[in-house]
């Protein structure tokens, strides 16, 4: 379903927040994620929806993002520059938005808190879980030149009212499948990312986005969401949903597996890898392989 908006969006304009909430926030509340440019993070403002369907509640929402005020303070994301957002449309529990203008002109910096802003904002509402970006008609790319994708709330790990820290570049190491599906090839792939996001998390992503070299095959299933990903005492903690259990069978089960543990074991402290399946391990993957166990990294698989 498409939607013309043609809302004009003029990025950081200074606006006034009347109730910005941090921690103990109100959990039935709605609010609109704002800008904070001096200190570089998001506050959250609650914000009084009088929609009640998804439709209406994206247009109030999108709307609301781009108001306009005197007041210095906050940047509400959808004002202040030559963009417009086109259409958006909803698939599902999907919504894409298509910026029309010059999106790349934002920094780094400005257009991940951009980004941030907008998915938290919009996945509030009910039936709605994830944001997709495009720019023009295209698939927003991010540093690498891939399409971002969809973006879930915890795509962005931002505490509201606390520093958003900055946006960092990293050299990663990731391992795909290779055309036979039998064993793994390394990727090199250089990123940039928000340094407060786990650089469990950002691996596990970049994992989910896939392979740039089209002679690669992506062992992780399209769709699959990444519920968390933490190390703590050495372990590394992946948690997928269940779309991770939909898979190509002509992949071996173990290069799917340590696909993920080998790039997960790329990242310094990590000792062992546990993954878990919406929070649970109890299960076999494929009837082959036991999720109840801590994974070490194999560096057998890889080809030399």
């Amino acid at each position: 379903m498409k939607r013309f908006l043609m809302a004009s969006m003029i990025l950081f304009l200074l606006l006034p927040v009347s109730s910005c909430g941090e921690k103990g926030t109100d959990p039935n509340a709605f609010y609109l994620y704002l800008i904070d440019e001096d200190s570089m993070d998001l506050k959250m403002e609650e914000y009084d929806m009088q929609s009640s369907t998804t439709d209406e509640m994206l247009d109030e929402a999108i709307y609301a993002l781009g108001s306009e005020s005197g007041d210095a303070g906050y940047v509400y994301p959808l004002s202040g520059k030559d963009l417009y957002a086109e259409w958006v449309e909803t698939m599902g529990s999907s919504v894409t938005l298509d910026f029309e203008g010059d999106y790349y002109a934002m920094s780094t910096e400005e257009e991940v808190l951009f980004r941030a802003a907008i998915v938290k904002t919009l996945v509030q509402i009910p039936g709605v879980t994830s944001v997709s970006f495009k720019v023009n008609g295209e698939p927003l790319a991010d540093a690498s030149g891939d399409a971002c994708g969809p973006m879930w709330d915890d795509s962005f790990v931002v505490n509201p009212g606390a520093q958003f820290n900055s946006v960092q570049e990293a050299s990663l190491t990731l391992y795909f499948s290779n055309a036979e599906g039998n064993a793994l090839v390394a990727e090199e792939r250089n990123v940039y990312y928000v340094s407060s996001i786990p650089m469990a998390k950002l691996i596990a992503e970049q994992l989910e986005d896939g392979p740039t070299d089209p002679s690669l095959r992506s062992t992780i299933p399209s769709g699959t969401h990444i519920i968390s990903a933490t190390v703590t005492d050495g372990v590394c903690y992946v948690n997928f949903d269940d779309g991770f259990l939909t898979q190509d069978y002509n992949i071996d089960e173990d290069v799917v597996i340590y696909s993920i543990v080998d790039s997960l074991f790329e990242q310094d402290g990590v000792e062992s890898v546990q993954i878990s399946v919406n929070g649970s391990s109890d299960m076999v993957y494929r009837e082959q392989i036991s999720l109840d166990q801590n994974f070490k990294e194999n560096e057998a698989l890889i080809e030399k």
